[in-house]
């Protein structure tokens, strides 16, 4: 990276991909039946996320990880067991991680390639499917987003201070209790920040 990148997106641009991120997602996400999940992961979620919410307890499955069930339990006590509010939850989401993607690319790369690559992921089509599969794969793609967005800056901004490698070291425990292969991308970001410290 230079000094000379512009480091902000473009205020207009970036609004523009927010709406359309969010409308992707919706426009998909409620097309899909209001009244059951159509796989068979998503249905075992929420068992286990109604579970929760009715006998304070993940019951007796050892197979799923609890990070999305909890998420779903969360947001069914908050706002009601609906599926099209869970939903339109997990658009935000879903928004929300294309909105960071586009800052971190400026930053990193500059106000072009932080646009492009916010535009790859507003319009990824199963990155905007995944709001209405109800599989843990949309929560794990913001968790990660924002988990490497931090340890990143960490990693290129030697002023960073042990707070960012804190809160990315968290997030990144929160990744891998909403999907425990995540732990797999540890040892390549490893790699990297010795190549990044080395030179």
């Amino acid at each position: 990276m230079t000094s000379s990148l512009d480091r902000r997106l473009e205020p207009r641009a970036e609004f523009a991909l927010v709406v359309i991120a969010m409308l992707a997602r919706l426009v998909l996400a409620m097309r899909l039946p209001a009244d059951h999940i159509p796989w068979s992961d998503g249905r075992e979620f929420a068992e286990i996320a109604r579970s929760l919410i009715d006998h304070g307890s993940y019951g007796l499955q050892t197979l799923r990880p609890p990070g999305y069930p909890t998420f779903m339990a969360a947001v069914w006590a908050l706002a009601g067991e609906s599926l099209p509010r869970l939903r339109a939850v997990e658009c935000v989401l879903g928004t929300l991680a294309v909105w960071w993607i586009g800052r971190c690319g400026a930053a990193w790369f500059g106000r072009r390639a932080g646009l492009i690559a916010m535009a790859l992921a507003a319009l990824h089509p199963v990155l905007a499917f995944l709001p209405g599969t109800q599989y843990s794969e949309n929560l794990l793609v913001l968790v990660m987003v924002f988990a490497w967005g931090v340890l990143l800056t960490a990693l290129l901004d030697a002023r960073a201070g042990l707070a960012r490698w804190a809160i990315g070291g968290a997030l990144m425990g929160i990744a891998v209790l909403i999907r425990p292969n995540a732990v797999l991308l540890l040892p390549g970001f490893a790699v990297a920040a010795a190549i990044q410290l080395a030179g």
